[in-house]
């Protein structure tokens, strides 16, 4: 029997074939084997940060608390305060009025916008009527009846005086006038009580005195305080002969106010009375008639110079039409008598509760009032006129 034995080479060659068919079977197995899923990723979304309350910057926030008005409010309460709230401290803040910041703080409601600190000082509650005169018996002569039924309304009334009404005669007899004008109030309000002052500095840059009764806040009294002009605009020796009238005129660049020496421009002056009635957002204004009126004829020179600062602000805008009348002074005794019954009372009993403060009229009743000379007619009568039939 013959056995055939492959020869080394032969076997190589097919131990080379087997190797070889392993290859291909593991590369075909590698193709048709399905494939392996890529890892996924979960996506993280950055969360968007959260606006400031306020425009305040951390370094003008560390300035306010730690520099200006140390103590006054945390760093952290100031951050998260309303952008009208943080401007209005911010304002205070700048002008050393650091006592006012903890009216912001605690009000229980914050204005849109900051426009002056007398919506934290004396805010109103209400609609509210602006009235502005220039001595402190006008309102009670020339803006009533109108004044006590806006009050009765439930209005609040911001009476703004431009000058101090020292006749010339000193810083005692304006006092008493000042304080005359409270007890008017009081029987107005039919309340009587404390009166409490503050100083204000404004952004108009004029600072001046806020006056209300404790715990009613719907009357609030304006004091600018310069001096009385006098019936022919000359001034008063006592206060350096200054008068409203020569401010608008542009005959004197400044006059100062018979409390301070404060200096008072006409430009100053006409902001402050634009602040008054921006902070308020009145539904209605009452002033004197403007000089420009034939109304105006025959009045004291400080009313009509009062009525033309606030016709003024209204031909530039700032102050609306529609809403602003102006009473006639003095010259109201050359029409009729429109006034009477209890409402003449009313307004005479305010009055004479004013009068027993000012030495001049000598009266403190309703009777003796009402026979005053010339105060007796003016009381009797009460004429208003729209800004758009007085024409310019």
């Amino acid at each position: 029997m013959i056995v055939f034995r492959p020869s080394a080479r032969a076997r190589r060659r097919a131990a080379g074939a087997v190797l070889i068919t392993a290859v291909l079977a593991s590369l075909l197995a590698a193709c048709v084997a399905p494939p392996t899923a890529e890892p996924t990723s979960t996506a993280t979304s950055t969360p968007t940060p959260t606006p400031p309350a306020n425009s305040l910057t951390a370094a003008r926030i560390a300035e306010i608390t730690e520099q200006q008005c140390p103590a006054t409010v945390a760093a952290d309460v100031l951050s998260e305060l309303p952008e009208s709230a943080a401007n209005a401290i911010d304002f205070m803040a700048a002008t050393a009025q650091c006592g006012l910041i903890a009216l912001v703080t605690q009000a229980p409601a914050q204005p849109a916008t900051f426009v002056s600190p007398l919506q934290y000082t004396a805010p109103c509650a209400s609609a509210a009527t602006v009235t502005v005169w220039a001595h402190y018996d006008d309102d009670l002569i020339f803006g009533s009846p109108t004044i006590p039924n806006a009050l009765a309304a439930g209005q609040c009334i911001r009476t703004l005086f431009i000058t101090g009404s020292d006749a010339g005669k000193g810083p005692e007899y304006a006092a008493n006038r000042e304080r005359g004008i409270r007890a008017a109030y009081d029987v107005i309000r039919g309340a009587e009580g404390e009166w409490a002052d503050m100083t204000v500095g404004l952004r108009s840059g004029l600072t001046i005195t806020t006056t209300s009764p404790v715990g009613d806040a719907r009357v609030a009294l304006l004091f600018v305080r310069l001096p009385d002009g006098g019936l022919d605009s000359s001034g008063f020796s006592a206060t350096g002969n200054q008068a409203l009238p020569q401010l608008l005129s542009g005959a004197l660049e400044a006059i100062t106010t018979i409390d301070t020496g404060q200096q008072v421009t006409l430009a100053a002056l006409e902001a402050t009375v634009a602040e008054v009635v921006t902070a308020y957002a009145p539904q209605a204004v009452l002033a004197h008639m403007p000089a420009v009126s034939p109304l105006a004829h025959g009045d004291h020179p400080d009313h009509s110079a009062t009525g033309t600062l606030v016709a003024n602000l209204v031909d530039r805008g700032v102050v609306e039409s529609a809403k602003v009348q102006y009473a006639v002074g003095y010259p109201s005794e050359w029409n009729g008598v429109n006034l009477g019954g209890d409402e003449l009372q009313r307004k005479l009993e305010a009055f004479a509760a004013y009068a027993s403060h000012d030495s001049v009229l000598k009266c403190s009743t309703a009777e003796s009032c009402l026979n005053v000379r010339k105060f007796g007619a003016w009381l009797q009568r009460q004429y208003l006129v729209p800004d758009a039939d007085v024409a310019r």
